[in-house]
């Protein structure tokens, strides 16, 4: 979401004020900050991670359009080193599809091996069980 990417503060020494974005759950009402949806981060935590796990439709991307701050923070992992995977549960399109839109929406050479799909998954799955 893009309050998270606006929070992740990759690039950046200094806390940035945050805008505190307000998210309503359709099946409660009930209405939560962004404070309450995602961790504050900044350049701080980094040291202690060493692998982010983004899902692609709808949080890194939405349809043909970057969600606000991916690019940043995204390009901002790969520059400091982080291992990072993408996982998308649309088995319509091949690794290769999501290869090529990650280049075309962040300048970002994306190795295979860091893409995970439903599709994927299900032939690894078969490839154990039926071998």
């Amino acid at each position: 979401c893009s309050w998270c990417f606006s929070s992740f503060n990759v690039m950046s020494s200094s806390s940035s004020t945050q805008t505190n974005v307000a998210k309503t759950n359709e099946d409660t009402n009930e209405t939560k900050t962004n404070d309450a949806v995602c961790l504050k981060w900044d350049k701080a935590n980094l040291k202690d991670y060493d692998t982010f796990i983004f899902d692609c439709d709808g949080v890194v991307w939405l349809s043909s359009s970057p969600i606000d701050g991916a690019k940043e923070v995204l390009n901002g992992l790969a520059a400091l080193k982080k291992r990072v995977l993408y996982l998308s549960n649309n088995s319509t399109k091949d690794i290769q599809m999501y290869r090529n839109k990650f280049q075309k929406l962040f300048a970002l050479n994306v190795d295979s091996q860091q893409i995970f799909t439903s599709a994927s998954a299900a032939s690894v799955y078969l490839s154990v069980v039926i071998p």
